[in-house]
């Protein structure tokens, strides 16, 4: 018998459980639907491809190098085991005041399974299957101890009584894939910049806006008479110098191109690597040509503390192989995550 604390709730026409599940807990019990269903025919799909190159490097480095990681919850489907709910104000020997069986009446109890369930992953097989590469020890990097121990929130719908069988709770379930994938939207570039606190391009970016005499403008930072903050180019008549994407991508340019990293760090070299590098971005396409030419050159690479920053920065040597700072993987950042 399988037996989980659990939260009861319903949305629409889904009854579903909110449990907690130890990482150990996952990579053991819950499967990719892959791994469980036939799906030679279109009809019988249960989940999208996953992208394998995205769990070993992006997720699995979140995990192993975020002290701060965490998942918004797991939604997974249980097939079979004969499930049942048993709410706590009906449990016997539990004499709970009665203030706590008004508040918690048929919402908290016992989510119970006689026999084996099976688990698939409706939403979140690219964390469930990093979680599984780290505890089995089959991934790129090797995890904490304390990792297998650390506890996520588990969302667990089950198909109604009279679904048990034939193709009922297969459509449900593909139906309910699509209700929870196919309407998210990923964060925008400009929110990316704009919130992102492990992107240390964003991070320079925003402090340029603030720090910056010429890019720091009274009043609201996201209404800037200076830097617009929404969209990747300028409106015909635009009063604003840039955007904050075009300003985000120079300091992309400046900050790991070859030329700075070979001639080190001081001001002259700083400034000779500076020119080349907007020159280059501008002559390869990247970005809006005028607002790299122009925002890089009022740069002038003066931002030296922007420049400390970034040389201090620990992650220094790998940004300098990657050119580009370390893989932010957020809880809601971008559906491809789940």
């Amino acid at each position: 018998m399988k037996l989980y604390p659990a939260i009861r709730a319903t949305m629409g026409s889904w009854p579903y459980f909110v449990v907690r599940m130890k990482m150990r807990e996952i990579a053991k019990e819950v499967d990719l639907a892959e791994d469980l269903f036939d799906d030679a025919q279109l009809r019988d799909h249960m989940q999208r491809p996953r992208k394998d190159a995205r769990i070993k490097h992006d997720i699995v480095n979140y995990l192993v190098d975020q002290e701060d990681r965490f998942f918004s919850s797991i939604v997974v489907a249980a097939v079979g085991g004969s499930p049942s709910w048993q709410p706590v104000e009906d449990v016997e020997g539990v004499d709970a005041p009665t203030f706590f069986s008004e508040l918690f009446k048929g919402s908290v109890g016992a989510l119970m399974f006689v026999e084996e369930p099976q688990y698939y992953v409706l939403d979140g097989q690219h964390r469930v299957s990093a979680i599984k590469l780290l505890v089995e020890g089959k991934a790129p990097k090797e995890c904490e101890d304390e990792f297998l121990d650390e506890v996520l929130s588990v969302i667990v719908v089950l198909p109604e009584d009279h679904e048990g069988a034939g193709r009922g709770w297969r459509q449900r379930y593909r139906r309910l894939f699509t209700s929870l994938n196919r309407w998210a939207k990923p964060t925008d570039p400009d929110t990316n910049i704009i919130m992102d606190e492990d992107d240390r391009f964003a991070i320079l970016t925003r402090r340029l806006m603030t720090r910056h005499s010429f890019f720091s403008a009274a009043g609201r930072q996201k209404d800037s008479y200076r830097v617009r903050t929404q969209g990747s180019n300028l409106r015909s008549g635009s009063t604003e110098f840039t955007t904050l994407q075009t300003l985000y991508g120079v300091n992309q340019r400046l900050l790991t191109s070859a030329t700075r990293l070979q001639q080190g760090w001081a001001a002259s070299g700083v400034a000779g690597a500076c020119a080349r590098s907007v020159s280059s971005a501008a002559s390869t396409g990247s970005g809006p040509r005028g607002g790299l030419r122009r925002t890089g050159q009022l740069l002038g690479c003066a931002d030296q503390d922007s420049a400390e920053s970034w040389r201090r920065s620990p992650h220094d040597a790998e940004a300098r192989r990657s050119r580009r700072g370390p893989p932010s993987v957020l809880a809601n950042r971008s559906v491809a995550a789940r």
